[in-house]
């Protein structure tokens, strides 16, 4: 959601608002994250898989194009 926020923020040239404010952590051990560990990407990270069927379709239309060409 924060992504969305910051991103209608910067196509409206308005400043992003929160809605609720940041946990504060006191000492103690700090709290489990919910993040994805492989959420800052790099080469472990996940495909979606929309992804890999658009780049499918993609590769088969140019490969049938550049075929048409020969």
């Amino acid at each position: 959601d924060d992504f969305f926020v910051a991103f209608v923020a910067v196509l409206t040239g308005q400043a992003p608002s929160r809605t609720e404010p940041a946990p504060v952590v006191t000492g103690g051990s700090p709290a489990p994250s919910r993040e994805r560990p492989w959420a800052s990407g790099g080469l472990g990270a996940p495909v979606p898989a929309w992804l890999v069927v658009f780049a499918a379709g993609l590769a088969g239309a140019l490969g049938y194009c550049l075929a048409l060409l020969k």
